[in-house]
């Protein structure tokens, strides 16, 4: 038994395990607005398991109504028609997964970085999980049934501020999402940041509340500098019996308070206005006086695990991948660990791959 072996034996996660074979990969990111020292979380199933994932779930959106009427003028449309062009015109290097291989960029697509018109979830997985399914089908025909293939992406720095996630369109509703988050807390020790969407709002809910259940919660003011009441906010910060993990929960529509209660066009978006990439916005609790010293410098928004287990959040196997690109463009390989290591030594991860928690250099 490898020591890998022994340091994922199972002792039983918060999420459940998935009922398909699955990995995580963990390795420098390659987004372009990746910075240096960021870190994809990426899952991967086989094409066998991802063929029935996505047909059930194009059965269970068969009856959806796409909430357009013309999509030629409808900015809540302008990010599918423009990705549905994009698939009509094959280039070097579209075969198998094509563009789907790479979750970060279909996810860049869909928020309409460059433009601002982001596309809501719904819609984008009921036109693009076909899509996808065409592609799975295709690899099965070539007997390629046992290849691994991406379905979700997550990036967070080494500290454990999140900047993005994303599943592959006809993906959700497998628990991958949760995973993801799951697997950040666990190997950087927290996950939060100050910009969110409302999709990211709702799974950071739900692992907080999975984290922290049968526990018990404080409120603390948080007191803008402005030296009135008129200027407070308010975070909730609940925690488990064990007392290792912590879910910090914002308050937001106090009277007065700068952390504003979106409106439902920022969240859903109407016929003429695409709906807000970020419609919850905080700032981080820095150090100060006016912050009380159990959340300083975290989150508004944040999970947290500050124990030792590392199959505490999921059991989902782990490994640290080679990185293919480096700073300047130099192609290099195995250097995935020094990176993370070497760009935050002090970092929760660094010292779980000094415990050997990882198998290094994904090659399947």
């Amino acid at each position: 038994m490898t020591a890998f072996d022994r340091a994922w034996d199972v002792l039983k996660a918060l999420l459940p395990d998935l009922p398909f074979e699955s990995a995580m990969v963990i390795g420098p990111s390659l987004g372009m607005r990746a910075d240096p020292g960021d870190m994809d979380f990426t899952t991967k199933v086989r094409v066998k398991d991802a063929i029935p994932m996505v047909e059930q779930n194009i059965d269970r959106r068969a009856d959806e109504t796409l909430p357009w009427k013309r999509m030629s003028t409808n900015r809540k449309a302008r990010g599918v028609r423009d990705i549905l062009n994009e698939l009509a015109h094959p280039r070097i290097g579209d075969e198998d997964m094509g563009l789907f291989q790479f979750p970060h960029n279909i996810e860049n697509r869909r928020i309409a970085r460059n433009m601002g018109y982001p596309t809501q979830w719904d819609p984008w997985e009921k036109v693009l999980a076909p899509e996808v399914l065409n592609r799975l089908l295709a690899m099965e025909q070539q007997d390629k049934a046992q290849e691994w293939i991406s379905t979700g992406w997550g990036m967070a720095t080494p500290h454990g501020q999140v900047r993005n996630m994303s599943l592959i369109p006809g993906f959700s509703g497998q628990g991958m999402g949760q995973h993801i988050l799951g697997s950040m807390v666990q190997n950087t020790g927290s996950a939060g940041d100050s910009l969110v969407s409302s999709d990211a709002r709702n799974l950071m809910d739900t692992m907080g509340r999975k984290m922290t259940a049968g526990g018990t919660g404080n409120r603390f003011v948080v007191n803008h500098g402005f030296g009135t009441p008129e200027y407070r906010d308010y975070v909730v910060q609940r925690v488990n019996p064990a007392g290792d993990m912590f879910y910090n929960r914002p308050i937001e529509g106090t009277k007065g308070g700068l952390w504003r209660t979106p409106q439902k066009w920022q969240l859903e978006g109407n016929f003429y206005n695409s709906p807000s990439m970020h419609p919850y916005q905080y700032e981080r609790l820095y150090d100060r006086k006016n912050v009380h010293p159990r959340i300083k410098n975290q989150y508004p928004l944040e999970v947290r695990y500050t124990g030792d287990d590392p199959t505490a959040m999921t059991n989902i196997p782990t490994y640290i991948q080679e990185s293919m690109v480096k700073p300047g463009g130099f192609f290099h390989r195995g250097e995935a660990v020094k990176d993370i290591q070497q760009r935050a030594p002090d970092s929760y991860i660094s010292n779980l791959i000094d415990r050997g928690l990882f198998e290094p250099g994904w090659r399947k």
